[in-house]
């Protein structure tokens, strides 16, 4: 894994915006979500691409890109409901911007 970014915003927001984001690497990182991994086959639309393939491009890019904590504050509510989830909704949102431009 790739260092993590250093996060921006208010000392209160960085100090709870790093315990969401340290909370969605563990869960990435548990057993359960590996076996998620290793055994979902799923093709993403219109591509050769399994969706997991894809999971696993974003949570680098997450990790490492997403610097502003309130990001990370703000999807809180996704990644509370399972990294699988909020990666599935992650991409679909991402793919509907690009579609728009």
């Amino acid at each position: 894994m790739n260092e993590l970014a250093k996060l921006q915003g208010s000392q209160k927001q960085i100090e709870w915006a790093t315990d969401i984001r340290q909370k969605f690497i563990d869960r990435y990182n548990s057993d359960d979500f590996k076996n998620y991994l290793a055994n979902n086959t799923k093709l993403m639309p219109n591509s050769t691409h399994k969706w997991t393939e894809v999971y696993i491009i974003v949570f680098e890019q997450l990790i490492t890109k997403k610097t502003q904590a309130k990001f990370w504050i703000n999807e809180k509510t996704w990644l509370d409901i399972g990294v699988e989830s909020f990666l599935h909704d992650y991409c679909l949102r991402v793919i509907e911007k690009n579609r728009k431009k």
